[in-house]
């Protein structure tokens, strides 16, 4: 939440966007808008919350594109910030673009998977979802962000922003 918070304030015409799109908008379809989850899936790109995926005991033998072999029983993971910042997928990498989401190509959906697939992803996701959902919304149409004191953005298990805070006014 603080993460999405602080790249909106970072980028106010996204933000302005954002609400102009929610206002005409019931709270309950807030979430089928699609310029709001071109910000959400880009805010979790932007702010992954680990940066090495989940880790995976290999059942078989595995073969790299170069021949290489990773053999059964080694453990392997992936890393989230090389997917997330591929600059032979994503255009600008580090820009904060919800528009690019709209004409989204198969390796983007791809490199972004921010709580895992499968039968081991994240158990907190839907809690994740439902929180950002119900509050993000209700925040921008109440409140506009502006960042007053700019911080760094820094990784300890966690991406995160330090120092940074945010001046808060009424819309």
């Amino acid at each position: 939440l603080a993460s999405i918070l602080v790249l909106l304030a970072k980028n106010p015409r996204h933000a302005e966007k954002l609400r102009q799109e929610l206002v005409d908008v019931p709270c309950e379809e807030w979430d089928r808008i699609s310029y709001y989850q071109y910000v959400i899936k880009e805010a979790m790109r932007m702010s992954p919350l680990s940066g090495i995926g989940p880790a995976r005991l290999l059942g078989r033998d595995l073969f790299l594109p170069g021949g290489e072999k990773i053999p059964k029983g080694a453990i392997v993971a992936t890393s989230q910030v090389l997917s997330f910042f591929n600059p032979e997928v994503f255009e600008n990498p580090h820009t904060f673009d919800p528009d690019r989401w709209a004409n989204a190509t198969k390796a983007m959906n791809e490199s972004v998977i921010p709580f895992a697939l499968g039968k081991r992803n994240c158990i907190g996701q839907r809690l994740a979802i439902a929180e950002i959902n119900s509050i993000i919304p209700h925040l921008l149409l109440k409140f506009r962000f502006e960042v007053e004191v700019e911080g760094a953005r820094e990784f300890s298990l966690v991406w995160k922003y330090m120092g940074t805070k945010l001046k808060v006014s009424r819309v």
